[in-house]
This record gives C-alpha cells, sequence and structure tokens, in this order.
C-alpha cells in the first residue's frame, strides 16, 4: 500500500501549489491521516484521507465518501462547514482537502457563556436550513442505536456502576424505541457535535467532521452540544438546551429524551472498554456525569453512582 505521500502528491496537483510544511492532526494512523499542510504560497489547507483498501479500512474509506458527498447533496449546509476545495483519489488513497477554519481569534474549550450561547444560536441556524423538509437522498436516516444493552454487560466497570447501567438499560430502552416509532420533525444532522468539531470564529459557528451525518431528530445534535458545553464550560446541559430550543423551538419530549439515553448509553459502553486511568478513560469520566444525572433525572430512576466508584 502506497504512503500518505501519494495523497499528498494529489493534493499539490490538485491545488497547483507544493506544500511546504506538515502538521499532524487527529488520526494519524496508518489507515486515517488529518494533517494541516501549508502550501508554498502562504495558504494552509486540511486534508483529510484513508486509505482505499478492505478489512480496517473500508469503513474509513466510506467515511471520507459521506463527508464529499454532503457538499453535493445538501448545498444547503455550506455556510456551515469549511468551504471544499478538492478532492484526492489515487490508486491507495481517498480524501479531500478543506478550507483551514482554525485560525487566530478562534473560541476553544472552556466556552465562556457568551460563546455557548453563539453556538446555541449557529447550531439552532443549521438545522433550520433542512428542518421538515423533503428527505434528501443518499443521507440515511438515523435510528437512535440502543447502546444499553451491550453497556449493561460489556467491559471493566465498577460494582455500583454496572449495577446502576443494568436498571437504567430498561428505562434507557424504552424511550429509545419510543422515538424511534414516533413521526416528529426531521433535519440533517451532524451526528457528533462537540469538542474540536466545533468552531466558533468571530461568533460564526462552523462544523467540521460530517462523517456522522443523518437524517433524524435535531435533539441529536442539540443534546449532544450541551452535554459538551457541561463538560468543558460547566454550564448546565439543560441550561444550554434551552438556550438552542429559544431558537429552534421546543423540542419533542420522547426525542429529547433518546437523544440523551443514546449518548450515555454510549458513554458507558466506551468506559468498559478503554484502559482505565488513560486520557480517554478520563475523559469519558468527565462526560459521563453530566450525561448519567441529567438522564436519570429525565426518566424520574435512581442518580447515578459517584464518579469515584
Amino acid at each position: 500500500m502506497a504512503g500518505i505521500e501519494e495523497a499528498r502528491a494529489g493534493v499539490e496537483s490538485a491545488l497547483d501549489a507544493q506544500i511546504a510544511g506538515i502538521q499532524p492532526l487527529t488520526g494519524g494512523h496508518s489507515t486515517f491521516v488529518v494533517e494541516r499542510l501549508r502550501l508554498v504560497d502562504g495558504r494552509t489547507v486540511v486534508l483529510k484521507a484513508a486509505e482505499r483498501w478492505r478489512g480496517s479500512g473500508e469503513m474509513l474509506d466510506a467515511a471520507i465518501g459521506t463527508e464529499i458527498d454532503l457538499y453535493s447533496r445538501v448545498p444547503q449546509l455550506m455556510k456551515w462547514r469549511p468551504a471544499l476545495l478538492a478532492t484526492v483519489m489515487t490508486e491507495g488513497w481517498r480524501g479531500f482537502v478543506m478550507e483551514d477554519v482554525d485560525q487566530p481569534g478562534r473560541s476553544l474549550p472552556p466556552w465562556s457563556s457568551a460563546d455557548a450561547d453563539a453556538i446555541s444560536v449557529g447550531l439552532a441556524a443549521v438545522h433550520r436550513e433542512t428542518l421538515d423538509r423533503a428527505e434528501i437522498p443518499g443521507v440515511i436516516p438515523y435510528p437512535p442505536h440502543n447502546f444499553w444493552t451491550r453497556a449493561a454487560d460489556e467491559g471493566v466497570l465498577s460494582t455500583a456502576w454496572r449495577t446502576w447501567a443494568r436498571e437504567m438499560a430498561v428505562a434507557a430502552s424504552a424511550v429509545i424505541a419510543s422515538s424511534a416509532a414516533s413521526v416528529t420533525p426531521r433535519c440533517v444532522t451532524h451526528g457528533d457535535v462537540y469538542d474540536n468539531n466545533i468552531v466558533l470564529l468571530s461568533g460564526r459557528l462552523q462544523l467540521i467532521d460530517w462523517a456522522q451525518v443523518a437524517w433524524t431528530s435535531p435533539a441529536r445534535d442539540a443534546v449532544s452540544w450541551a452535554l459538551s458545553a457541561e463538560t468543558w464550560s460547566g454550564i448546565g446541559a439543560a441550561t444550554v438546551l434551552q438556550t438552542y430550543e429559544r431558537y429552534a423551538g421546543e423540542q419533542p419530549v420522547p426525542d429529547r429524551r433518546a437523544a440523551l439515553a443514546v449518548a450515555t448509553g454510549f458513554i458507558v459502553l466506551r468506559l468498559g472498554q478503554v484502559a482505565p486511568g488513560s486520557d480517554q478513560h478520563r475523559y469519558l469520566l468527565r462526560r459521563l456525569d453530566p450525561a448519567a444525572t441529567w438522564l436519570a433525572q429525565e426518566l424520574d430512576v435512581a442518580p447515578p453512582p459517584p464518579m469515584d466508584q
């Protein structure tokens, strides 16, 4: 399999400019690369590419294709994501080059209250672009995934958390099933509105990494963003959601609860899969605390155990 140099050569050909500097960003393992490239003309761009091979790389190749297709399938969202500058298709790699939106002045977490409000307003505007319109061909419907049956039994969790997860699984599964069967407003959702995927520059929101885009309830994104705000900035998730709803409209209760149940179940599942004490484990613990507490309140069930158990 050809190295990433092949994809970089494709970038130089597509942009008619040589690469003068390379800064690895997220990704970077053998089958998937994200890099900030400095060109000889002074521009900086971002390359996102995956190896074109079956096996572990197949999913990443498909994710790259999903992001590329989004630009043509959903032009309404152009202003809410970085500009697509070029696509790259070589014998060994598939990728695209996009505008570098990580510029001086970008607001990074922890976000201020004003920044959090701006993100909520921007996210509501993103959803309004496609809300309750005709379903867009090629953007898949998103059935809320139920991670709870696995989360309750897999991985390494404390006895207290395992007991809580098993008790929560019944109520959480019920609200997820209820939302999946309901007919409520739908739109194109990003699917991963958290942390580094949120770009706020001079008060203007853009979202990067659209590999999990789908057609579903806007609550999917709104809840994810609210949990990020509480995790990083200590702003109550329920309060952040209320700000979003002032501009987007109140989210149906089944959708809101299902989005929260899906997000919490995924965190619990991942906690049982990553090494205790690792950076990722500590991050998941920080994210689980507000998610589990909020979910227990929404479903009127026992609160989760303390985080030190």
